[in-house]
This record gives C-alpha cells, sequence and structure tokens, in this order.
C-alpha cells in the first residue's frame, strides 16, 4: 500500500527525506537518509547519524532528526519527508500550542521553507516492512547508538 502512495510523489525535482530515532536503554540516536531528485538522470544521497542526549524519549530523537533534516534541506526546494512515527506527525499537526522546544523549532523551520517558496509534505510510513530507504534511516539511527 505505501508503494502505491510513494508513486504519487514525483521524483524530479524532488527530495525525499527518511527519518528516524532510535532509543536503547539510557542511549539515543537518531539516523536520516536524504534522496535528492534533481534530475531524472542524477540524484545525490545524504547520510546523517547522531547519538543524541541519554535517555531522551523515542518521540524527541524522532523530532530532532525532522530538525535536522529540515536545516539541510533548508536551502533546497521541494521536499517531502517520510516519517515512521505517528507522534510527530500528531505533533506537527497539532493546532494547539505546543510545550516543546523540538516541535515549535520544526514548525518554525516550515513555515519559513514555505514562506521561501518550498512546499514539506509529511507523510507517514509503517516501519520495518522492507522500505529500503526507510530501512537505511533506522540502521543509521541504530549505529549512532
Amino acid at each position: 500500500m505505501f508503494m502505491t502512495k510513494l508513486s504519487k510523489y514525483p521524483h524530479v525535482q524532488a527530495i525525499h527525506v527518511y527519518c528516524d530515532g532510535s532509543v536503547s536503554s539510557s542511549r539515543s540516536g537518531c539516523g536520516l537518509f536524504i534522496r535528492d531528485y534533481i534530475s531524472a538522470i542524477h540524484y545525490t544521497d545524504t547520510e546523517v547519524s547522531r547519538r543524541l542526549p541519554a535517555h531522551m524519549s523515542s518521540t524527541r530523537a524522532e523530532l530532532y532528526v525532522v530538525l535536522e533534516a529540515l536545516r539541510i534541506v533548508a536551502p533546497l526546494s521541494k521536499d517531502v519527508f517520510f516519517v515512521d512515527s505517528k507522534a510527530v506527525l500528531y505533533a506537527l499537526q497539532s493546532t494547539y500550542p505546543m510545550d516543546c522546544d523540538l516541535v515549535n523549532k520544526c514548525l518554525d523551520l516550515i513555515h519559513a521553507l514555505e514562506s521561501a517558496g518550498a512546499t514539506v509534505h509529511f507523510t507517514w510510513i509503517p516501519s520495518h516492512v522492507g522500505i529500503s530507504l526507510n530501512e537505511e534511516a533506522d540502521r543509521l539511527a541504530q549505529c549512532a547508538l
């Protein structure tokens, strides 16, 4: 089902961002995989793996990686974010004021990107079902631990 949805997002002139956070006992990490489809012939990949402060919740780790990804793609054009955390997507869609610094920083950056003409789409994807680039983001998050 997700692969059908994925086909709705054109690869040309779009940037696909796969984000994942990981928490294990007192360790936290995040990983992201960015595929930049600038032309039909050439694309570039960016991999980021970061160790995060200890005792971070999985939602905060996911929010951190979304913020990191937004900062990376800010100078670029069209963006599509694939996130396997429903909690993060709900937090970013909330119409209620957030008392979370990471959510507010993400929203501020999203608004800045959209004001500059970028189109930012967030799409939930299931985790651990063989979506190769999402599995790569998960692997990077695990390596950060």
